[in-house]
């Protein structure tokens, strides 16, 4: 009687099947269902801005720069979810096809805000003044009601503004805070500067705010902290000529140290209330004229931030008559500049 052949077993026998279980492993672990971190809308693990807003049911959507087209069918071919803001705007947008400029766009966010946001003294500041016209018509008033909303929304904010108003210096003559409408504002929402008081000895420092219609209460209050970061360094580059490598390189790593801190206040503040600061909806000409939640706009920075992108484009703002000063060859920011601001512990900033 003949033996039967035993069956030799060898590594090749046993890694196709390995091969398989490992692929259907990861498979299972990279399903939306299993995976806690969730995919956006657009590319890429959910960052810290759609973690937090997640939490409430909304959408996880990262807008591409100056592309108002394909943020629109971004938009347009969302599911149904459970986010009343989300199917808002889903369905708004799967009925208006055209464009549309701020003014009308500002009446659809207002129209939502007012519907679904959860009445508080803050939702009722934010609509009273959530027109570029009703700040205008009264901007002392305005600010007055801003500062007070933003000092009870974050203690921090309103540590921040109390010091600015309060610091003290030789070469200082006034610490100022005012409103302006400006195209320049449009899009930054704010700006600080230092300006020669007159005297010829002393200057006054001068935070501006933008009265455009996407500066809302909850999106300028992370603006006007980027703007007292800002003036936290009264005196470093007094002593840099403004043409120099060195003064463009000094504004350069406080704009990303100013960045990272308006991203990390924004946060604390979703953090603090999500339902508000995720869902308020507000128009935007950064992606395109467009109206879309303050959680949508801020993740789209937190990934600008992070990919690099939004540091090189305030390079390039900086030095719009000499872009090599800080920009590489990739249009990127410099190699030695990017070490430089990971050098400085931010959070956000790449």
């Amino acid at each position: 009687m003949n033996k039967p052949k035993r069956l030799k077993l060898t590594a090749r026998h046993f890694l196709a099947p390995a091969l398989a279980l490992t692929f259907a492993c990861a498979l299972l672990l990279l399903s939306p269902e299993s995976d806690p971190r969730r995919e956006t809308a657009a590319t890429g693990p959910s960052s810290r801005v759609e973690q937090v807003c997640g939490v409430i049911g909304l959408p996880a959507v990262r807008l591409t720069l100056r592309d108002e087209k394909k943020n629109r069918a971004l938009i347009r071919a969302l599911p149904k979810g459970p986010s009343p803001f989300a199917t808002y705007l889903t369905d708004f947008y799967r009925r208006e096809t055209t464009p549309h400029e701020p003014a009308p766009l500002l009446a659809v966010a207002d129209e939502a805000n007012q519907k679904y946001m959860a009445a508080s003294p803050l939702k009722a500041s934010s609509l009273k003044f959530s027109s570029a016209a009703a700040r205008q018509a009264n901007p002392q008033a305005y600010l007055a009601e801003f500062l007070k909303a933003a000092r009870e929304a974050s203690p921090r904010l309103g540590k921040s503004i109390d010091t600015y108003f309060s610091f003290r210096h030789p070469l200082l003559k006034e610490s100022i805070l005012r409103v302006e409408e400006k195209a320049e504002l449009k899009e930054l929402g704010g700006r600080y500067r230092t300006k020669d008081s007159g005297d010829g000895k002393t200057a006054i420092r001068e935070i501006t705010l933008s009265t455009d219609s996407g500066a809302s209460f909850p999106n300028q209050f992370s603006t006007l902290f980027h703007e007292l970061v800002h003036a936290e360094n009264f005196e470093p580059h007094r002593q840099l000529d403004p043409g120099s490598p060195a003064f463009a390189e000094a504004e350069l790593l406080d704009e990303a140290k100013a960045y990272d801190a308006q991203m990390g206040l924004y946060l604390e503040l979703a953090q603090s209330n999500p339902e508000f600061y995720c869902n308020w909806l507000q128009v935007t000409s950064r992606y395109g004229n467009l109206v879309v939640p303050l959680g949508w706009l801020m993740a789209s920075v937190e990934a600008e931030l992070a990919s690099g992108q939004f540091m090189a484009l305030e390079a390039a703002r900086l030095n719009f008559k000499d872009k090599t000063l800080l920009l590489g060859k990739d249009g990127g920011v410099k190699p030695e500049l990017r070490a430089r601001m990971q050098s400085l512990g931010l959070q956000f900033v790449r």
